[in-house]
């Protein structure tokens, strides 16, 4: 008997009906109960455990995008507090999402977005994903621990679309994630229901309303990554 792998994944897309792209979503990882351990179990990504040091993913500081990436930093940076430590721990205590305080690759962490374009028809693929530890080069090989191969901060209450609904929101736009959080509804629906989705083609030949014919979709199936 054929064992499944234990690094597959399930994956969905859906072409965008505003522009030349076709979305890609990891969905084992967002319906996943990842949720962020700061500070709760975390054992950094130095070369060996330091919970101790509360330092996160945040051990060899945070390469900014651009400069309005970088004068945000500044100006996030002005406002904190001794006692702060950190742009998390002081967004924890203003009540208010770390994405506000943190620089851009920090938020977006364990999210990652990858646009390829098609060099001859200009069209884009943009692909969300986990943040592996390889996506860091080699130096993510040296990291003692990271949080999405870690059963430890698999602990959340809520999906991980759900849990990071604003960053999510932030990297790929209200509209689309509506998209996606509809569709995942209508998986979980199926699911129930022992139902598979049909091929886009099919469900047009079987009257699917204007709402569905706008943009293809699709349930992609499990690959290994």
């Amino acid at each position: 008997m054929t064992e499944t792998p234990t690094d597959t994944h399930e994956w969905l897309s859906f072409e965008d009906e505003d522009e030349e792209r076709t979305w890609v979503f990891d969905v084992t990882f967002l319906t996943s109960n990842w949720t962020c351990i700061f500070g709760n179990g975390c054992q950094g990504v130095l070369t060996g455990p330091a919970p101790e040091l509360v330092q996160g993913c945040c051990s060899y500081g945070a390469h900014l995008v651009n400069k309005k990436d970088a004068r945000r930093v500044e100006k996030a940076a002005a406002t904190l507090k001794p006692e702060d430590c950190a742009f998390h721990i002081a967004a924890l205590r203003r009540g208010v999402n770390p994405l506000t305080l943190k620089p851009e690759v920090c938020w977006q962490l364990p999210l990652r977005r990858e646009d390829q374009v098609d060099d001859e028809e200009g069209h884009v693929t943009s692909t969300v994903r986990q943040w592996d530890r390889r996506h860091w080069g080699k130096g993510g090989r040296e990291f003692h621990w990271w949080c999405t191969e870690a059963p430890d901060a698999f602990v959340g209450g809520r999906p991980v679309y759900q849990e990071m609904e604003a960053e999510l929101t932030e990297m790929i736009g209200a509209r689309t994630y509506e998209r996606f959080a509809a569709l995942m509804a209508e998986r979980d629906r199926l699911r129930v229901e022992r139902v598979a989705l049909p091929h886009p083609a099919v469900r047009q030949r079987n009257g699917a309303g204007p709402e569905d014919r706008r943009g293809t979709q699709s349930f992609r199936g499990s690959s290994s990554e």
